[in-house]
């Protein structure tokens, strides 16, 4: 006999490991409860070693319309007035309704299909709507899949090319990029770079917050002070005598006087052969470098100047000669 034909059509309920297996009273009072009629059913039988209870359906459209109407658990009522929680599931393994988020409308249930039948056998597939109380019972965009789960379904799944998140009751939050159930994958120590750049945005605004403002780590060990660390200058007595008493006429140059700042320069002397030459105002007053050239081109010797005041090049004035021509008028008269 293939073991892949027990427990066909079955539903296991499923009690826990403390709770005492019920009385066939006890059962039969819970299958009215539920609304199932002995006409589709095969079976019951209980399975102590697992604490639970099978339930045979003629069929698996009987089956799957059961399972649909089940919550993921439910109250079981003994007749001591005692309860326990029980949980519902297919007999070859575990029942449950996927829920699938982030699936465009458009795309076909048969891409769903394709995708989930590699976790376990799927009975029906649903497209949520709105309720009828919102005024709009229109497609939510959640795809409802009932199904038996027979391995383990990732938080996260792709159809078509669409990156779906997945929820069912029971489903365990893992990492993303290593599957550790101990963290998720924005805290995934294997997913930073190997150099050193920030794999997410919050990484990328942790960062540049340490670089804007670093924090300021106190350092035990004692600060000298400044003046501690500057050596004193030994100041130089000859800087505190006055400028004044060193000048150019006594022979010194402008090296050898100690000039903390920019000393004025004093009036440079004016030579002899020039001085003769000079005006009156110009004597005593302090006369540049061009005016000094000017000076010596136009200068002339004392030779010079009585060789040009011969009186053949001394030329008369206009005004002298015509009251020459005016006297010797009169003179003829």
């Amino acid at each position: 006999m293939d073991s892949s034909s027990v427990h066909t059509n079955c539903i296991k309920l499923q009690f826990t490991a403390t709770s005492k297996m019920p009385t066939d009273s006890e059962i039969f009072g819970f299958f009215q409860k539920r609304g199932w009629l002995a006409e589709s059913l095969v079976a019951m039988f209980r399975a102590p070693r697992e604490h639970c209870v099978y339930v045979k359906f003629k069929t698996e459209e009987l089956l799957t319309a059961a399972l649909l109407e089940c919550p993921s658990s439910e109250a079981f009522l003994y007749d001591s007035g005692e309860t326990v929680q029980v949980t519902f599931s297919t007999g070859r393994g575990n029942f449950r309704y996927v829920r699938l988020f982030g699936l465009p409308v458009e795309v076909d249930n048969k891409h769903v299909v394709n995708v989930l039948e590699k976790y376990g056998r799927i009975h029906q597939t649903v497209r949520e709507r709105y309720g009828p109380d919102t005024g709009y019972p229109i497609l939510n965009g959640v795809r409802g899949v009932h199904m038996e789960i027979s391995k383990e379904i990732p938080c996260q799944l792709h159809v078509q090319h669409f990156q779906l998140r997945v929820f069912y009751d029971g489903v365990t939050n893992k990492c993303y990029s290593c599957g550790s159930t101990e963290h998720i994958k924005v805290n995934c120590p294997k997913r930073k770079s190997a150099g050193g750049r920030p794999s997410t945005y919050a990484e990328a605004i942790q960062i540049s917050d340490k670089n804007q403002f670093p924090a300021i780590q106190q350092d035990q060990t004692a600060v000298k002070p400044a003046s501690a660390l500057v050596p004193a200058l030994e100041q130089d007595p000859g800087c505190a005598k006055v400028v004044e008493e060193y000048t150019i006429e006594d022979g010194g140059s402008f090296e050898e006087l100690p000039f903390r700042s920019s000393p004025e320069i004093p009036d440079a002397p004016v030579p002899k052969e020039i001085d003769d030459s000079l005006d009156l105002t110009d004597q005593g007053r302090s006369i540049s470098k061009k005016r000094l050239r000017s000076m010596f081109k136009n200068a002339k010797k004392p030779d010079e100047k009585s060789s040009d005041s011969s009186p053949e090049k001394l030329k008369v004035p206009r005004s002298a000669r015509v009251t020459e021509e005016q006297a010797k008028l009169q003179k003829k008269n």
